[in-house]
């Protein structure tokens, strides 16, 4: 709520209805105020007010739904919507039982049950059957209005029934009324299913629509080259070999049309890419009650820290369940996977099934431990009763005539007794023969565990049954009445757990996998292509292990990702830098093909998903430093290789540009101001900040590796002078240096390594580590380099299994936010549940096969999107700037 008011909302919340909801209400003011609140005067209303979180809450004293309930929402309604309550909490139906003597007069929302034996004289008539009657009619008449109805309650109400002191008023969990509130206003950073469904905006739909209609045309040009295909087969051979040209585009005639058709094709592709983006990642909630994220609901509305829940409906104090679905008060779990029912486990003593420790008794077939009574030939212990015999224990020392015992020590009014041992309330057995504790006999003649009876005749699994008569698949129901499966509109999502069995061992897998891989390579020289793409392709293999198991909650795992993350960096200034270094190429067309490439598949997923920019924040990274260095190598005088060698000044120049870039970095780093002068200056602001019109998720990433890029162009100078002055020589397959200075760099390599793990590893917390960590980073990078590249036989081979994901990796970082994982990386997508291990093999290859065709696409786009010819790359950048710009001012990013 004070981010509500923060935001200049309000939050005014009406509760309206009789005695119970006035409780309601006592209690949600109660967990929201700092003191105490009295009650007040009964039958009247109420107000509370904080003017800190623009708060208002009240209640209106409206027990029966008449003409003055009708009055109070006819006035609302005449109120502009700004005016208007946010919330409306209405209940009544227990008044209007009682004024009516339960007739079906009234009408009124859904309520709880109530203890019938603890109401008063005056309230004898307001029976459970009678309130679901009025429940079910509730819920028929508005069941197509835009009102919810709060099922949920009356599951809460039950596990409070038994602190009741009136058996009308019961506890209230309002922890669950305030996420339906405010989940849907904060912006979680968790996997939580427990939130609105994001709205779809005119960008989405115009984005669709684009989408459908290039899958449509695809679909048209498919046809129409087998169409043609299919007529040219009476040809002679020299037409169809002209007229497959035509259809294959490699007649120079045609040349417009397969780009055109080549265009639409990848468009049409991308579509279906994108809509199963969309579906992998777009939430929807659970709006009466709170989802664990296993996909699983908690009985008492909460969330074992495991993410799972016990069927008992609590959770262990450690966060586990126990095997039979209950916790030992002590927060530990007995070996058996059972406890006793005082929460100790039997150590010393045997363990009865009943929930006992027997040290000295006697342990019946039915587990319970018999002290000072007899054990039936059931198993049963008989403490004042008689055994029948059927070998049954009656209390009341009453046997059937059949010889078997009713569970009350009564036989049934034919003088026999129900197949179950229980006999109804009702003196009847079931067709099945057995009863339902709560004397009610099931239609399919099937009862469940907890006595009550399904409105369709079925069980759940955890012996529950849902209000609307279904049982969600973890065999639970969810609070609401309905199957919560904390799902995506068709697939379901967990949360991440972490052990470091999780992490390492598909860690080994992978990195064994990638040395079985290993081939000869045509290249010699330091960090060659295919060498680059095996570290990217390693690295990201280890960043996406790392963030599907949830690995940054361990430090030292933590700090080695952000190593990785900086030698991505890194090697895009090296690159960025030997590129302009080696040919001076600063067109524009350099420069628009490395930002399309970088950049398009972003852009079409915050178009899809409505995210914002930075919320991919590595893309928006690398896209800066590009740009400085584009900058910074492209003014006057523009250093080049050929160049350095003409005029050995330009290394003086080369040192100083750089000395300014570090320079500029540090002064974005010192100066708070003058960061958030430049980033949240017109009209780049949108491009960094958040949802939220927050800027420190952006200043926090780009801080961390702020001198990483520069690491690299420093690095890429160094070794071209290196290499320009013999300092040794890469070209031939032979060793860089002699036998003793190899020794003594690999010693230094190795140390290099050493001393940034033990320096991380002395870190008290992970702030001491981010801090130290921009200025060391480079000492296990560049010691990789070293160690990867000393040896002949190791610069000259690569793995072809990291390669190949290294060519994909910008790809596989991006696409991972949706298909891979889910909930903004926060949880993990679910395709086949309960089958973790199966799961991670289908998704992965959905995502890999997905990343990879992504990288195929934008390609084939970039050749068309970033066109060779200037005039047609100006033409492209008009109707790129044609369609940004009425996005861009729609969203508010131009505030024209």
């Amino acid at each position: 709520m004070h981010y509500i008011s923060y935001w200049d909302g309000k939050n005014d919340i009406v509760f309206l209805g009789d005695s119970r909801i006035r409780q309601l209400y006592f209690a949600f003011v109660n967990m929201l105020s700092h003191e105490t609140i009295p009650s007040a005067k009964r039958h009247s209303d109420i107000q509370y007010t904080d003017k800190k979180l623009k708060l208002k809450v009240e209640f209106l004293w409206h027990p029966i739904m008449n003409e003055s309930m009708y009055d109070v929402y006819q006035s609302w309604l005449r109120l502009t919507a700004s005016h208007r309550p946010i919330v409306v909490i209405t209940g009544s139906a227990t008044w209007s039982i009682k004024e009516s003597n339960a007739s079906y007069e009234a009408l009124q929302y859904y309520k709880d049950p109530v203890v019938e034996h603890k109401l008063g004289q005056n309230r004898s008539m307001i029976t459970n059957t009678c309130v679901d009657k009025y429940n079910t009619a509730a819920a028929s008449v508005l069941a197509y209005s835009s009102a919810e109805i709060w099922k949920s309650s009356q599951r809460v109400a039950k596990g409070h029934l038994s602190s009741s002191p009136d058996g009308l008023h019961a506890g209230k969990d309002v922890q669950m009324l305030l996420n339906m509130y405010c989940n849907a206003q904060m912006n979680f950073d968790d996997g939580t299913c427990c939130n609105t469904r994001e709205a779809v905006t005119t960008v989405q739909i115009i984005t669709a629509v684009v989408f459908i209609l290039s899958m449509l045309l695809s679909a048209v040009f498919v046809l129409w080259r087998c169409l043609i295909h299919g007529l040219n087969s009476s040809r002679s051979l020299s037409q169809h070999q002209a007229q497959l040209q035509y259809c294959q585009g490699t007649s120079p005639a045609n040349k417009s049309d397969n780009g055109c058709r080549e265009i639409v094709t990848s468009l049409g592709k991308l579509g279906i890419i994108m809509a199963y983006f969309f579906l992998c990642d777009s939430g929807e909630c659970c709006l009466r009650g709170k989802c664990c994220l296993s996909g699983e609901c908690c009985l008492s509305g909460k969330c074992c820290l495991s993410g799972k829940y016990c069927l008992s409906g609590k959770c262990c104090l450690s966060g586990k369940c126990c095997l039979s679905g209950k916790c030992c008060l002590s927060g530990k779990c007995c070996l058996s996977g059972k406890c006793c029912l005082r929460g100790k486990c039997c150590l010393s003593g045997k363990y009865c099934l009943g929930g006992k420790c027997c040290l000295s008794g006697e342990c019946c077939l039915s587990g319970k431990c018999c002290l000072r009574g007899k054990c039936c030939l059931s198993g049963k212990c008989c403490l004042g009763g008689k055994c029948c015999l059927s070998g049954e224990c009656c209390l009341r020392g009453k046997c059937c005539l059949g010889g078997e015992c009713c569970l009350g020590g009564e036989c049934c009014l034919s003088g026999e007794c129900c197949l179950s041992g229980e006999r109804c309330l009702s003196g009847k057995c079931c067709l099945s023969g057995e009863c339902c504790l709560s004397g009610e006999c099931c239609l399919s003649g099937e009862c469940c565990l907890s006595g009550e009876c399904c409105l369709s005749g079925e069980c759940c699994l955890s012996g529950e049954c849902c209000l609307s008569g279904e049982c969600c698949l973890s065999g639970e129901c969810c609070l609401s009445g309905e199957c919560c499966l904390c799902r995506t509109y068709f697939f379901m999502k967990e949360n991440k757990y972490y052990t470091h069995t999780n992490f390492f061992l598909p860690f080994l897998y992978l990195m064994i996998l990638g040395i079985f891989f290993m081939e000869h390579t045509k290249q010699t020289c330091v960090l060659h292509r295919d060498q680059t793409d095996e570290w990217k392709g390693w690295m990201q293999l280890v960043i996406l292990i790392y963030h599907l198991t949830g690995a940054s909650q361990m430090l030292t795992i933590y700090m080695q990702i952000r190593v990785l993350v900086s030698a991505y960096l890194l090697l895009s200034g090296y690159g960025h830098f030997y590129y302009f270094w080696t040919t001076g190429d600063y067109s524009l067309y350099r420069f628009c093909q490395v930002m399309f490439r970088m950049n398009f598949l972003v852009i079409v997923l915050c178009f899809v998903m409505n995210r914002p920019y930075n919320f991919y924040y590595f893309v928006p990274l690398v896209s800066f430093w590009f740009l400085l260095i584009y900058v910074t190598m492209a003014i006057w005088p523009h250093i080049t290789a050929d160049s350095s060698d003409v005029n050995r000044l330009h290394y003086l120049i080369l040192v100083l540009k750089i000395v300014l870039l570090v320079t500029v970095t540090t002064l974005l780093y010192t100066s708070v101001v003058f960061f958030e002068k430049v980033f949240l200056s017109f009209p780049i602001k949108a491009l960094f900040v958040t949802s939220d019109d927050s800027i420190h998720q952006w200043r926090f990433q780009w801080q961390i590796d702020r001198y990483s890029v520069i690491y690299g162009m420093v690095f890429a100078s160094c070794l071209q002078i290196a290499k320009r002055y013999k300092v040794f020589d890469d070209c031939e397959r032979h060793q860089l240096f002699s036998n003793g200075v190899t020794t003594l760099l690999g010693v230094l390599a190795a140390g290099g390594i050493l001393c940034y793990f033990i320096l991380t590893s002395l870190c008290q917390n992970k702030n001491e580590c981010l801090d130290i960590h921009p200025y060391i980073s480079f000492l296990p990078i560049v010691s990789y380099i070293v160690l990867r590249n000393l040896l002949t036989w190791l610069r000259t081979r690569y793995s072809t299994f990291f390669a190949w994901f290294g060519r994909i990796s910008l790809e596989l970082f991006v696409t991972q936010y949706h298909v891979w994982l889910v909930a903004d990386t926060h949880g993990v997508l679910v395709l086949v549940p309960s089958y973790p291990v199966m799961n991670a093999i289908v998704t992965s290859f959905i995502f890999v096969c997905t990343a990879h065709e992504l990288h195929q696409i934008t390609v084939v786009l970039t050749r068309y999107a970033v066109p060779r010819d200037w005039k047609c790359l100006l033409r492209n950048i008009m109707c790129f700037t044609a369609i940004l710009l009425p996005i861009a001012i729609t969203n508010g990013v131009l505030g024209f």
